[in-house]
């Protein structure tokens, strides 16, 4: 049982991450100022996992909302605050200068839930991170610009920040259902951004990619995401997330003509092997006798 739990959080965990790797190139293809591709991402985002809660937990919903507590709020609020900055970050810096800030949220995880939680850090996850991270560096050494804002990359960091702290949260709500957290996160970020959205009026050609994003891609990959953390390790569950920084590329090469370049790819690589061999390690552990 202990195994088929583990096994069934790397494969959600996992759908999830390759859903969200639409994310990044979608946002550049959206044609909008950055408060209102945040306000529509959040409305629609609140829209999208309120029919999927509707009807996974069809019959529990008074139930969830009476468990709703203070770990869960402050998980949406950790959930808003990363997608806020996702969004900002992505207009302001390049996208590779961001995904080098993602791909430190394994750290970041491991640091919160050993603080929070007091989770031990095993050895096998912590030369796995090591290991992805130093596949993300490859990935964007040669393409991170001196120019870039500071401001932005200030932004940029709250991403692995404030999506750390809601693995740590989300481990230690332990809540049956995390569909009331993500529509409440949704709502926290639309209601944020609509005062800056003077005119939320999307293009009419980015109407498609916005409804793409905001209604099927973020609402399904963060569904699925968010139960990670209720069959893995906080750290772990996180580590699978930097497969979207593998994806992405690709997804970026179908959508936007933009090929990988061989650094990229050999960063891929790299992390590939990392979460594999995680994944492989932590699977032959928990099979060994005892």
């Amino acid at each position: 049982m202990v195994l088929s739990n583990h096994l069934k959080g790397v494969a959600i965990t996992a759908i999830g991450v390759t859903v969200l790797s639409l994310d990044a190139p979608l946002v550049r293809l959206i044609e909008a100022e950055v408060a209102t591709v945040a306000f529509w991402r959040g409305a629609l985002m609140a829209l999208g996992f309120a029919v999927l809660t509707g009807i996974r937990r069809r019959g529990h919903l008074r139930a969830d909302l009476r468990a709703f507590g203070r770990y869960d709020l402050l998980a949406a609020l950790a959930f808003a605050s990363g997608n806020l900055c996702f969004v900002i970050g992505a207009k302001m810096i390049p996208v590779a200068n961001l995904l080098l800030f993602v791909a430190t949220t394994p750290l970041t995880t491991a640091a919160m839930a050993r603080l929070l939680l007091g989770e031990r850090l095993q050895p096998s996850t912590l030369f796995a991170i090591l290991g992805a991270f130093a596949g993300i560096v490859v990935l964007v050494a040669g393409e991170l610009r001196a120019e870039a804002d500071l401001l932005g990359h200030l932004i940029g960091l709250g991403v692995p920040l404030s999506t750390g702290l809601f693995f740590t949260l989300l481990r230690r709500a332990r809540s049956s259902n995390t569909g009331p957290i993500l529509v409440t996160a949704a709502l926290i970020m639309a209601g944020v951004m609509l005062p800056f959205a003077w005119v939320p009026v999307m293009p009419i050609t980015s109407m498609p990619q916005m409804g793409l994003l905001g209604l099927v891609v973020i609402p399904i990959a963060f569904t699925l995401i968010s139960q990670g953390p209720r069959y893995l390790p906080a750290a772990e569950a996180s580590l699978l997330m930097l497969l979207e920084t593998v994806f992405g590329p690709i997804w970026a090469w179908l959508l936007l003509s933009e090929l990988p370049s061989p650094a990229a790819l050999a960063g891929g690589v790299l992390v590939l092997g990392s979460v594999a061999g995680h994944v492989f390690v932590s699977t032959r552990t928990r099979l060994a006798p005892s």
